[in-house]
């Protein structure tokens, strides 16, 4: 119910949520200089996604990188597969490198 007592979450969906959401139990750290505010442009989700492995509860964790592909340059010279460079000195006499 989204009533001025309960309004919800604020700001734009997404995988994050809203922002500031999880500094309130570090605010003694933050005061002591422990942590301080970043400068980078940007800031990582990370999280542990737990599963049951034989009965037991096993942790993972997990950092979602989605944000940084969006301003990732794409490697200009990708190495070559290697099926493609047996293609091309498949026929060479000498297959030597010096």
């Amino acid at each position: 119910m989204n009533t001025p007592q309960n309004r919800g979450p604020q700001g734009p969906p997404g995988p994050a949520g809203p922002s500031g959401g999880l500094a309130t139990p570090h605010t003694e750290d933050i005061r002591d200089r422990i942590l301080r505010p970043g400068q980078q442009r940007f800031g990582f989700l990370v999280f542990v996604v737990w599963r049951s492995v034989d009965g037991k509860l096993k942790e993972r964790v997990v950092v979602d990188l989605r944000g940084l592909n969006k301003d990732v340059i794409k490697d200009t010279y990708p190495l070559p597969r290697p099926d493609n460079i047996l293609r091309f000195v498949g026929g060479a006499d000498n297959n030597q490198v010096r």
